[in-house]
């Protein structure tokens, strides 16, 4: 089992892309402010309304409709914990939130998924989700866990623990409930946690779970959401807010009015959470893309895409909260050329706006197929991105004038003592060769019916399953195992 993770870090040498600059993010920020005091937020949980009453918002109950100051909203974020620790059941795996580091997840949770095997899309099953937590678990880049696929041979009462479960116990990362979306379900997912953990004081102090909770664009909030995201902070884990608008039918067509939206909507589900419970660790989250305006189709990877990303970061950190971004996720159905160009497009712009959290490792088709194939070539560029993160030394030793001295004109630098002490720092790909195959295995490849433009997604097969044959989950105690199950059972028969 590998134990060092892989991640990005932001240095002063990391390049920084900048969409929007202060004076447009401030308009951007004022612009949500003023739509949340003018038009508001749909709030249908009575719980919600009245913390947001308490606190002096405008609350139409009719119409289950709140208004928010502007100074509320800023005076409520003001209080949230936005430098924090996303703990691991394996210390050594702990992921610091602190605006220096950026780390990558799955994505989660198309109800399809690419068989490793056939290579045929099919329903996913638990098992499904099992080898994706154990190919995970052994791929360095994938700092911590989302429930990748759904578990469609589960109950569905049972279905959303039963995936977090298995993202628990499968990996000794930390784990983000992204499929827990009732308030029910947030109280079986903590009680999980809390039994992994040790207790509950034992898992405020060390929160090997963190959640996020999503927006209906526009401008709505889910009762279950918000009652979910409420068990969650109470508890003192990590809780997020996310916006998913789709620019042209779920919000304004052009990028900066979709900004808008979607940030008045995080805003408004943070503000909440800080209302109820001061000081939660927190974290603003976002995964807008624009409608096709020929298809209605989702675009998946398009330029404008690239542009919300990075001007999403922006906003976050203007706010002073770190950020999980969205990425990779193509709209492309297959391991191609179009799969790498609107994945690494889309996820080299989170990169290069320091986003803290980058969840979408394995999805192809706009999120609605899984394939651990495309999630092992997911954490391939994401490594790529994480090298080009560091940025260019300029130190006396990068700079190499000594060994420009010694190999004078027309020397070579092969036997320097500056190349053999630098070339283990050059990146190097793990999942595919460079330069691919020779040509002799071409027709080889052909004869098994790959197709040259696919090499690539062959070589990183057999990538996963050499990690897959070498995998061993980590141990779990029968009694510990039982007690989870028996918290399941509670929670889907009501009794929890």
């Amino acid at each position: 089992m590998s134990t060092a993770l892989e991640y990005v870090t932001y240095t002063d040498q990391t390049p920084y892309l900048r969409v929007l600059d202060n004076a447009a993010l401030e308009r951007v920020h004022a612009a949500a402010l003023d739509v949340l005091a003018t038009v508001g937020v749909s709030v249908p949980l009575s719980q919600a309304r009245a913390i947001f009453a308490a606190a002096g918002a405008h609350v139409d109950e009719a119409r289950q409709r709140v208004r928010l100051p502007a100074r509320l909203v800023e005076d409520a974020l003001a209080q949230a914990t936005t430098r924090y620790t996303l703990c691991a059941r394996d210390p050594a795996r702990d992921l610091l939130i602190d605006g220096a580091h950026g780390y990558l997840s799955t994505d989660g949770a198309p109800a399809t998924i690419v068989d490793l095997e056939t290579r045929r899309p099919r329903p996913s099953t638990l098992a499904d989700l099992e080898q994706i937590v154990a190919l995970a678990d052994e791929l360095p880049a994938i700092a911590f866990l989302w429930q990748s696929v759904s578990a469609n041979d589960v109950p569905p009462a049972e279905r959303a623990l039963r995936e977090l479960k298995t993202c628990l116990v499968g990996s000794t990362r930390h784990v983000q409930a992204m499929t827990v979306a009732t308030g029910h379900q947030a109280r079986g997912a903590v009680r999980l946690a809390q039994v992994l953990a040790g207790g509950s004081q034992a898992l405020r102090r060390r929160p090997i779970l963190s959640t996020f909770q999503c927006a209906i664009s526009p401008l709505v909030h889910a009762a279950d959401a918000l009652e979910a995201a409420l068990v969650f902070a109470a508890a003192g884990l990590p809780t997020g807010y996310l916006a998913m608008p789709l620019s042209g039918a779920t919000a304004p067509i052009t990028v900066a009015g979709h900004l808008v939206q979607a940030h008045a909507e995080v805003l408004s589900g943070l503000a909440l959470i800080q209302l109820a419970y001061p000081g939660t660790p927190t974290f603003y989250a976002a995964c807008g893309t624009m409608m096709d305006p020929r298809t209605g189709a989702l675009t998946g990877g398009g330029p404008e895409d690239a542009l919300l990303a990075a001007a999403t970061c922006g906003l976050a950190h203007f706010c002073g909260f770190p950020v999980l971004m969205g990425v990779f996720a193509p709209g492309a159905v297959s391991n191609d050329w179009r799969s790498g160009l609107e994945g690494a497009l889309n996820t080299a712009f989170s990169v290069l706006g320091r986003a803290e959290m980058m969840s979408g490792a394995g999805c192809l088709r706009t999120a609605q197929v899984f394939d651990p194939v495309q999630m092992v070539l997911d954490a391939e560029a994401f490594r790529l991105l994480a090298h080009v993160s560091r940025g260019v030394p300029v130190d006396d030793d990068a700079l190499a004038v000594e060994a420009i001295r010694r190999v004078g004109l027309g020397g070579d630098y092969l036997t320097d003592a500056h190349t053999l002490r630098h070339m283990r720092a050059v990146w190097q790909p793990r999942a595919y060769r460079r330069g691919g195959p020779t040509p002799p295995d071409w027709g080889e490849r052909e004869g098994q019916g790959e197709d040259r433009g696919q090499l690539p997604a062959a070589e990183a097969r057999e990538y996963a399953r050499r990690l897959l044959a070498g995998h061993e989950p980590p141990p779990l105690d029968p009694a510990l195992a039982a007690e989870l199950e028996a918290i399941i059972a509670a929670a889907a028969s009501g009794r929890l």
